[in-house]
C-alpha cells in the first residue's frame, strides 16, 4: 500500500455553523481519510453553536482547530499543513470545501486519488450556483486562467457572457464567446454542459491539492482575495499542471461571480501577484 495517497477534508469556516452542521454528514460520505474543520475565529452565538457541534463529531475522528483572530480563508487553509498529520504524509491530498456549500456527488476521496495522478498538483471540482428560481449552472468563475492583463479583461467579459446566460439570453453570450474567444477560452461556458479540461486554476470552494507541491509554493496568499493565484503560478513554475474535472461536484447557492472580499482587499492582492509575476508576464498575451 505505499502507493496509497490519503485524502483529507479541509473546511474552513466562518460564523457559518447552521451550514457546516447541515454539512456534516455529507462529508462523512467522501471517504476521507481524516477531516479537519478549521474556525476563522467565529463570534458570539456561532462560537458557542461551533464548540457544540465540536462536542458532537470529535468522537468521529474530527479535527476542530480555531484561529486566535479572523485572518481570512487563506490563512485558515493553510494552517492545515502544520498540522503533525498532515505532516506525517509526504503523499497526501487535501480536499478543500466551502462551509455552505452541499455535495451533489459522494466518494470525494476516490475521485481525488484518481484526479491527482502524474503531474498534477491542483484540481477542481464542479461548482454549481442557483439563483432567484433559475436552474443550478456552473460558477461564472469554477477555473481561469494565468493571472494577466488578457485575463482581467476576460474576467469583466466573463461577468458579461454570464449575466447573458443566467437571464436566459443563450445567443447572446455565445455571439460573446465568438466574438472575444482569445479572451474568454479559458473562462468556464455556462451554456453548456461541464467538461472536464486542463486549466491554470479552479476555484477553492471544491479544490483538491498536494499537501507537499502547496507547502513548497508556500501556501495560499493570506491577502482575503485571489488566494489560489498564488501557488497556481508557483505550480506552473515548478511543472506541476492544473485541471477541472465535474465528476466532483457541490452546489453553492451563495457562490456567485461577486465576492465578499473588499476592493482594497482585491487590489492588495492583485498587487502582491503582480509584483510576483512582474509587468513584463503581466501584459504576455495567452496566445
Amino acid at each position: 500500500m505505499t502507493n496509497y495517497r490519503p485524502v483529507f477534508g479541509v473546511v474552513p469556516h466562518y460564523n457559518n455553523t447552521e451550514s457546516l452542521g447541515t454539512l456534516m454528514p455529507q462529508l462523512y460520505d467522501q471517504g476521507y481519510d481524516g477531516l479537519y474543520i478549521i474556525d476563522d475565529c467565529s463570534t458570539g452565538q456561532q462560537r458557542e453553536q461551533l464548540t457544540s457541534l465540536a462536542s458532537e463529531h470529535q468522537s468521529n475522528g474530527v479535527h476542530f482547530l480555531q484561529n486566535d483572530r479572523n485572518r481570512g480563508a487563506g490563512y485558515t487553509r493553510n494552517r492545515v499543513l502544520a498540522t503533525p498529520e498532515i505532516e506525517r504524509y509526504g503523499n497526501a491530498i487535501l480536499h478543500f470545501v466551502d462551509s455552505d456549500i452541499r455535495f451533489l456527488t459522494q466518494g470525494a476521496a476516490h475521485a481525488g486519488r484518481a484526479l491527482m495522478t502524474g503531474n498534477v498538483a491542483m484540481a477542481g471540482g464542479l461548482i454549481q450556483t442557483q439563483t432567484d428560481g433559475q436552474a443550478p449552472r456552473q460558477m461564472a468563475f469554477n477555473f481561469g486562467p494565468r493571472f494577466s492583463n488578457d485575463a482581467f479583461k476576460g474576467s469583466s467579459l466573463q461577468l458579461k457572457a454570464d449575466q447573458f446566460a443566467r437571464q436566459g439570453k443563450v445567443a447572446a453570450s455565445k455571439l460573446m464567446r465568438v466574438t472575444h474567444h482569445n479572451l474568454l477560452q479559458h473562462w468556464p461556458d455556462t451554456t453548456q454542459q461541464p467538461a472536464a479540461r486542463e486549466t491554470f486554476w479552479c476555484a477553492e470552494a471544491n479544490l483538491f491539492v498536494s499537501a507537499d507541491a502547496l507547502r513548497r509554493a508556500g501556501g495560499f496568499l493570506q491577502m482575503r482575495a485571489h488566494d489560489v493565484q498564488l501557488p497556481a503560478l508557483k505550480f506552473a513554475e515548478a511543472g506541476w499542471s492544473c485541471r477541472f474535472d465535474p465528476c466532483v461536484a457541490v452546489s453553492h447557492p451563495a457562490a456567485e461571480a461577486t465576492t465578499s472580499a473588499s476592493g482594497i482587499s482585491q487590489l492588495a492582492a492583485a498587487s502582491k501577484i503582480l509584483r510576483y509575476v512582474g509587468l513584463r508576464n503581466y501584459f504576455k498575451s495567452e496566445q
